[in-house]
């Protein structure tokens, strides 16, 4: 007799996650693996932050309880940074210190009822339907193509709109994960008007704002209806610190730091104070970041377009490549699946990220950058392999 709860079987773990687990079974097993399947910058060592975890004594010597809502000097230079970027005034109480991926969880769980439905883009980072399906939510879908640069379509999100008075949010990373595709203002722009004419939040992943290569760096218009995710995982090249925030309403922020009471009371003070002293100081690990990742976007550009039977759109931001192995004949967890048995090589299948990923395989570029390349040599040559498998067996044209 099972003593789960029915609630309990809506918790499913991230995609990536799942397929480390599997290389991580290899490798225990004495398996050499290469990991290209999970966003981890941490290979970039930010020397700043180890330090004033190490030798900074505020940081150092405190230990005791932060507020629930996150520290006074975080949370007002996080206000600093959005009051500049969105051309509006935000304050502390605009601002709430969360653990990275739970402010995706939390946000929806303080805006959206159960039964209500979230809107999100078709490839979007999979904790997006996670978090809404846990919560009791309905997952409802926007398309994002490949064959139009994985631009949003404004006419098909305002039919979406239009049609279903159950959304209660949309959600869009920018830039996005899987994608590496920075959307531009006017998309941006286009969406927030859709949500606020509908009352209808707008929830904006920013994650990777600061790792766009390409593209207007203008923000998005700001609206009431508007918020924000970020987190310092991945340009300041520190996952381990978990440190995000939710920027947006007061009261919606005052909720969500009820909820950080409630389940965890609050985020490592030390972390905190770590995070704020680096920011104030100039993000100094961020220049070093953009300029290896515009570099490694152009190398693996160049090893993926030797082959005929991949297809993909070359990224303007963000750390990953989202690259179309329909010609193969496989779907991607196969695909995934297959290529680290054989191959020793760690891939993300697209399945995680919308009902499109069937034919879509994520590769992250800010691991070790010498396995990266030849992690993608050893892609070019697999797919050549399934694709000739699959012409072989009559399932793909000649």
């Amino acid at each position: 007799m099972s003593m789960l709860s029915q609630r309990s079987l809506r918790l499913q773990p991230q995609p990536m996650f799942r397929i480390l687990a599997e290389a991580q079974e290899l490798e225990s097993a004495g398996r050499s693996i290469i990991h290209l399947e999970i966003g981890d910058t941490s290979s970039f060592n930010n020397l700043e932050l180890r330090r004033l975890l190490r030798e900074d004594e505020r940081i150092t010597a405190s230990f005791g309880y932060s507020p629930s809502a996150g520290e006074a000097s975080l949370r007002d230079a996080l206000a600093r940074q959005y009051s500049h970027e969105c051309r509006y005034h935000f304050t502390r109480e605009n601002v709430v210190i969360t653990s990275a991926n739970a402010a995706i969880s939390q946000l929806l769980a303080v805006l959206c009822d159960e039964g209500d439905h979230v809107l999100l883009p078709d490839p979007g980072f999979s904790t997006y339907q996670l978090a809404a399906r846990f919560n009791g939510l309905d997952p409802v879908f926007f398309s994002l193509r490949e064959e139009t640069g994985f631009r949003p379509d404004l006419a098909e999100v305002r039919a979406r709109l239009l049609e279903d008075g159950s959304i209660r949010a949309l959600v869009i990373d920018n830039p996005s994960n899987p994608l590496g595709v920075h959307h531009d203002v006017e998309i941006m722009d286009g969406l927030a008007t859709l949500c606020e004419e509908r009352g209808v939040a707008f929830i904006v992943d920013d994650t990777y704002k600061n790792l766009v290569y390409a593209g207007s760096l203008v923000r998005v218009q700001h609206f009431l209806t508007n918020f924000y995710i970020y987190s310092l995982s991945k340009d300041a090249a520190a996952p381990a610190l978990r440190i995000g925030c939710v920027v947006g309403d007061a009261a919606v922020v005052a909720k969500i730091a009820d909820y950080n009471s409630l389940f965890f009371s609050c985020l490592p003070k030390p972390m905190q104070l770590a995070a704020a002293v680096y920011l104030e100081s100039g993000h100094s690990q961020l220049n070093i970041l953009r300029s290896a990742i515009v570099e490694r976007i152009e190398a693996v550009s160049n090893i993926l377009k030797q082959s005929p039977w991949l297809s993909f759109v070359r990224p303007n931001a963000g750390i990953y490549i989202y690259v179309n192995i329909s010609r193969t004949g496989l779907a991607s967890d196969e695909f995934a699946n297959r290529f680290l048995r054989d191959r020793g090589v760690c891939v993300c299948p697209g399945t995680g990220f919308g009902p499109s990923g069937s034919q879509y395989i994520r590769i992250c570029l800010s691991g070790n950058e010498s396995e990266l390349y030849s992690g993608c040599e050893e892609f070019v040559d697999f797919v050549a392999l399934a694709a000739m498998e699959a012409q072989a067996a009559g399932l793909l044209d000649q």
